[in-house]
């Protein structure tokens, strides 16, 4: 009589199918944070600023920063007093009104609340932190004294960057009284737009000067562990990858960092950790503000733009 041994071959079959779906790696998806710490930018950046740093692609200067700002505004005094007029900074933050306008802020985007021209041309304005990072006329600070005067006796000005050159606007009042649009012009007075341009120029040359430091300095960065890795990716925020080309790594806040990816993972590439960002950069409805990073040991960093595969943004050291 034959005996019939099911259960071994049931037990067999289910261990193999144990086993093929161990093997399997988990892909890596953008999952709700469940244990997170809150990044300090502001200690955390100036220590990932001392670290190396090797791009992928030479850093662009910048051509306008906090401390530009600062000497435009030393400037303005000083010319003001020249001129026995007395001006203010304005911003899009702090705008001035104007002509029944809110100046900057009804003038700016490709989509204006007000329309403007340059020199008899509609062109499209952007407020700007760096001088660069917008597409179109860059329009880094407004200055005006008509807190101190009528309207008629008003001037206003707009210091723009456009295509990496310096001019300065003045508002033209008699025609922008009389039409649906705003009209500027460059102005005709030579010591205020010298300023601005010596300002510009020694922002750039200062960041020049800083991106070729970093781009000279070949010494490697040892990345040991998962907090190396985050204040890693964190000096290389400028060569980060966003949705919205018009975002900078300016404007973008870092609110906390995942800490569930704690352990050092392998690839074909090498060793890595995986880095998980949680920003202010929320423009994707998938990954809400989420970054993810694969830093390596050797000091390459790849970067996983939306549910797309990982894609080099940093060069390993040499």
């Amino acid at each position: 009589m034959k005996k019939y041994y099911f259960i071994p071959l049931i037990c067999l079959s289910l261990a193999l199918l144990g086993v093929l779906t161990g093997c399997q790696k988990p892909k890596e998806t953008f999952s709700p944070e469940v244990s997170s710490k809150k990044v300090k930018t502001s200690t955390t950046n100036k220590q990932a600023a001392d670290k190396q740093a090797t791009p992928k692609k030479n850093k662009k200067p910048v051509y306008w920063s906090e401390s530009a700002q600062e000497e435009l505004a030393n400037f303005m005094e000083d010319w003001g007093e020249q001129m026995e007029q007395s001006y203010q900074s304005y911003t899009p933050k702090e705008p001035v009104y104007l002509l029944g306008t809110s100046l900057p802020n009804d003038l700016l985007t490709s989509e204006p609340k007000v329309p403007v021209k340059f020199a008899d041309a509609p062109i499209t304005l952007n407020w700007s932190k760096d001088g660069v990072s917008q597409p179109d006329y860059n329009l880094v600070g407004v200055y005006s004294d008509s807190q101190k005067n009528s309207v008629a006796t008003s001037h206003v000005y707009f210091f723009v960057i456009y295509k990496e050159q310096p001019s300065v606007w003045i508002l033209d009042l008699t025609t922008s009284s009389n039409t649906s649009f705003l009209s500027f012009k460059e102005t005709e007075n030579s010591n205020l737009t010298n300023g601005f341009a010596e300002i510009v120029e020694q922002t750039r040359q200062t960041s020049s000067n800083s991106s070729e430091t970093k781009q000279s300095d070949k010494t490697s960065h040892k990345i040991d562990s998962f907090n190396d890795a985050a204040d890693y990716a964190l000096s290389h925020k400028d060569n980060w990858q966003y949705e919205d080309p018009n975002i900078h790594s300016t404007s973008v806040e870092v609110i906390s960092l995942n800490i569930n990816y704690k352990e050092q993972e392998t690839n074909e590439l090498g060793s890595f950790y995986r880095i998980v960002f949680q920003t202010n950069d929320n423009v994707n409805e998938l990954t809400k503000g989420m970054k993810q990073f694969r830093v390596y040991t050797n000091g390459r960093i790849e970067q996983r733009k939306g549910m797309e595969e990982f894609e080099e943004i940093v060069s390993p050291n040499n």
